[in-house]
This record gives C-alpha cells, sequence and structure tokens, in this order.
C-alpha cells in the first residue's frame, strides 16, 4: 500500500506541473505547435534519465518509486503526445506534424541519454 501511495504521490505532482507547463506555454508561444507537451516530454525524458542515473544506482525504491514511477509518469504526456499529432495530421498540418514527433522522439531520447551520463558523472 505504501508503493501505491508514492506512486500516486508523485504522479499527483507530476500531473500537476505538466497542467501548468501547459497553460503557461499556451499563454506564451505561438499556438502552432503543442509546446506544453513538447516541453514535458523533453524536459520529463531529461529528469528521467538524471533521476535514472542518479536513483538506480543508489538502488533506492522509496525515491524510485515517488519520482520516476510517479513524478515523471505524470508529468510526461506521451498519450497527449500521439493525441495531438493526430491532431496535426487531421488538419493537414504536415510540416507540424513531422517537426513534432521529430523534435518529441530524438530530442526525448538525447536528453534522456543526456541525464544519465550527467547523473552518472557526478555521481562519479
Amino acid at each position: 500500500m505504501k508503493n501505491i501511495l508514492l506512486v500516486g504521490l508523485g504522479g499527483f505532482a507530476g500531473s500537476i506541473c505538466r497542467y501548468l507547463v501547459t497553460i503557461y506555454s499556451l499563454r506564451v508561444l505561438a499556438p502552432s505547435l503543442p509546446y506544453g507537451t513538447l516541453i514535458v516530454n523533453l524536459v520529463g525524458s531529461a529528469l528521467i534519465g538524471l533521476l535514472a542515473g542518479a536513483l538506480l544506482k543508489m538502488n533506492n525504491q522509496f525515491y524510485q518509486l515517488l519520482l520516476i514511477t510517479g513524478f515523471c509518469g505524470g508529468f510526461t504526456t506521451f498519450s497527449s503526445f500521439s493525441i495531438e499529432g493526430l491532431g496535426l495530421l487531421k488538419e493537414a498540418q504536415y510540416y507540424q506534424y513531422v517537426t513534432y514527433v521529430t523534435v518529441s522522439v530524438f530530442g526525448g531520447l538525447a536528453l534522456c541519454l543526456l541525464g544519465v551520463w550527467i547523473a552518472q558523472k557526478l555521481l562519479a
């Protein structure tokens, strides 16, 4: 039961942060791309890499469940990514779709790798 509560607490905080980033990005950035989702997926990919690099090495299940499974799981939005990508296709915004998918996937992977590398260097 404790583990479920940790994941839920982390997910609660991550979901709220995702919502705030999305609202803020809509106010600040042009609505030509779903920037809120793009930002949280890229930041979340870097964050999960940092956390995985640090916490998995420490073998600390408390923080793994709270931060990796809970917070990052609630913060990142690849389900939203999918539906928003389909929306771009439906509206025949092909250039925006290709840009969005490319930056999300390759940027996320690159930032996750960078996060793991930074965590390993800091903990070395």
